[in-house]
């Protein structure tokens, strides 16, 4: 990637982090992963703020092997998420540590034990990262996985190992892989009925 390029693209993700916007992609030329576009190196920060993002992510990547929920919550607050009241983060949870800022949690949500929420991502044509939002008492059920740019609506369950995705709206269950919201008369898939 040329210097112009890759000031454009920097510029662009920079923006990203400093707006509201739910998702920042930068797409690969021609399908291949072009490494000289990561925020690990020093295509992107300079070397104090490469030390401090992996001091950062250290120290969270410590706290998240905890048992407690507390030091979570509060460590995740401390690096910049926005986190409500009476938020429950169990045991083994991941939560990227490389994007802490980009996490908002209503009050009333519970993440539960080995969920994994993901800020960034590297697909075949891309490198995303998205703002991940988990509105009042929604739930994360247990061994599921949150995509990144997406928002777990007001209410809202996801069931146990689901991967979600795209958003789900307020006041709706979704269960599977890839999660979609159930048929609450049977609790199976909306799109598995029998005609």
């Amino acid at each position: 990637m040329e210097t112009a390029e890759l000031e454009a693209v920097v510029a662009r993700y920079r923006s990203f982090l400093a707006g509201s916007a739910p998702v920042f992609v930068h797409r690969f030329r021609q399908g291949r992963r072009e490494v000289d576009f990561c925020i690990c190196s020093g295509s992107v920060h300079g070397p104090l703020e490469l030390a401090w993002l992996n001091l950062r992510y250290g120290i969270l990547q410590f706290v998240l092997a905890l048992p407690w929920s507390w030091p979570k919550v509060q460590a995740f607050r401390l690096f910049g998420a926005r986190i409500g009241k009476r938020v429950y983060i169990s045991q083994r949870v991941y939560i990227d540590p490389m994007y802490p800022e980009l996490l908002t949690i209503g009050d009333d949500v519970l993440i539960g034990l080995d969920a994994k929420i993901f800020f960034h991502e590297i697909t075949q044509t891309a490198y995303r990262v998205g703002r991940v939002r988990l509105q009042t008492g929604c739930l994360v059920g247990a061994g599921s996985m949150l995509r990144p740019g997406i928002t777990i609506g007001e209410g809202a369950e996801v069931g146990a190992l689901s991967a979600v995705a795209s958003s789900v709206p307020p006041h709706t269950t979704v269960f599977g892989v890839p999660a979609r919201p159930l048929n609450r008369s049977s609790d199976q898939p909306a799109d598995d009925e029998e005609s």
